[in-house]
């Protein structure tokens, strides 16, 4: 059983990794939302529900005619600087319900039993200042704090998602502006991770470099049939330096099904030592000389045969040493976008390679991710950052799906409505569907838990 510290350590730095995570994609729609003029109510940390939430209350807030007002006797009385209370139903578009304002004897009125009948809700209250006072509109600034210890996620909440009728409603914009603020929470998940490589590359460095050499060819293989050999070795592959093992399956893994380019150089061997009657019969020592470098072209195959391999060779590095690369910031940051365009082909290559019979997704939840980070954090800091960039382009690609409950699907509502000339699907209809796929998004977690909680418990790794 893993010592208590270790654990703890693990814990404390998959909950720091999800938090990052998970607020950066917040930070989207939050945002977005704001320049859009688009009111949020809420914006938190754990869901469901939120561990951590944070109002500011520095957006306009309606009260319309029939909105409850306590302490006075007309809205015409509010004022900049005095204190009050907004109290708002917990409903799915954030309406104002009710308006309390401090007297002008310095009394605080407080909600009362009608008041909490009236609005049949759990109530949210949110506390603080007008700022400014325009018509009908106010203009808070105040601070509300929610506190609820689930981690599992990250809450925005906005007026009106599914209601064109309140005030500064997601529902009432353009559906562009809706598919903006929708995908603006997976757009910053792809940002992310070009920001980390860009520190990556920024960062000096140590690795291993050294040559890689072929160490056998299967039959009937790409390499075979290209007529490369064991003793070979690989300088380039696809215009790019080869310095070990893992950079060559790097480019292998990004040209899968396409004709790739390979630098070889064969070295001629030389035997050395005594010749001739009555010389040492002990074992002879044999030399190599490089020889002029030659290309090969090659198909590295989707479905290889197992234990062969994408091109069919073994391969490792030899005459390896480890080697200081100085951190550059010019050229990092072309390289972090383009080690980020590279991820991208390497998940889509994953993903076909699926069809193509080679082996199949694996899936794991929380406990299961947390799994991975200890093992990947074991290898060092940067095997780490490069896992949480890897993690946030998947949370990207798996919010954007089209299923219940996630962005994904509550874009397919708006791509229906546009398809329809503006007929929007009945907000309780959407809602249905939303609340369903949640049900069974939060019953497929579950299950996976189980599972990876039973490897975990069994000692398997989910990388092996």
């Amino acid at each position: 059983m893993e010592d208590p510290l270790g654990l703890l350590v693990t814990v404390v730095r998959f909950v720091l990794l999800l938090t990052v995570l998970i607020m950066v994609h917040e930070a989207g729609h939050f945002f977005s939302a704001r320049a859009f003029g688009v009111k949020v109510l809420e914006f938190g940390w754990g869901f469901p529900p939120r561990a951590f939430g944070l109002y500011t209350g520095r957006t306009p807030v309606s009260f319309p005619e029939d909105v409850w007002l306590l302490g006075f006797h007309s809205r015409d009385q509010v004022r900049p600087g005095m204190k009050v209370r907004v109290y708002s139903s917990s409903d799915s578009e954030g309406a104002l319900t009710a308006l309390a304002v401090e007297g002008l004897d310095g009394g605080s009125p407080s909600m009362d039993s009608t008041l909490q009948e009236a609005l049949g809700k759990e109530v949210l209250v949110h506390e603080g200042k007008v700022r400014e006072v325009a018509g009908d509109t106010l203009v808070l600034a105040d601070m509300v704090y929610t506190i609820n210890w689930l981690p599992l996620g990250g809450f925005v909440r906005m007026a009106g998602e599914n209601n064109p009728n309140v005030p500064w409603s997601l529902a009432s914009r353009s559906p562009l502006t809706r598919f903006t603020v929708l995908a603006a929470g997976s757009a910053m998940n792809v940002v992310l991770p070009v920001v980390l490589f860009v520190f990556l590359f920024a960062a000096p460095e140590e690795r291993y470099e050294g040559r890689v050499l072929i160490a056998g060819v299967a039959q009937e293989s790409p390499a075979e049939r290209a007529g490369l050999q064991g003793g070979d070795i690989i300088l380039e592959a696809d215009g790019h330096r080869v310095y070990n093992t893992q950079t060559l399956q790097r480019r292998i893994l990004l040209n899968l099904g396409n004709e790739t380019e390979f630098l070889v150089m064969r070295p001629e061997r030389l035997i050395t030592g005594s010749f001739g009657f009555g010389a040492d019969t002990g074992p002879v020592d044999t030399a190599v000389r490089d020889t002029e470098p030659f290309t090969v072209h090659l198909v590295p195959r989707w479905a290889p045969p197992e234990g062969q391999g994408n091109v069919g060779i073994q391969i490792r590095t030899i005459q390896g040493q480890v080697v200081s690369q100085p951190g550059n910031i010019l050229t990092a940051i072309p390289n972090g976008f383009a080690e980020m365009w590279e991820m991208l082909v390497l998940l889509k290559n994953e993903i076909l390679s699926w069809f193509a019979g080679s082996g199949g997704p694996q899936f794991a939840g929380p406990v299961g991710i947390a799994q991975i980070s200890e093992e990947v954090a074991e290898a060092g800091w940067r095997p780490l950052v490069i896992f949480a960039a890897l993690l946030s382009l998947n949370l990207a690609i798996i919010n954007l799906l089209p299923l219940p409950a996630l962005d994904g699907g509550r874009i397919v509502f708006v791509a229906l409505e546009w398809v329809r000339g503006g007929k929007r699907v009945p907000p309780e209809r959407e809602g249905l569907v939303h609340a369903v796929g949640f049900a069974v998004l939060i019953g497929v977690i579950v299950v996976i838990t189980f599972f990876d909680v039973s490897r975990i418990v069994a000692g398997n790794s989910i990388t092996n």
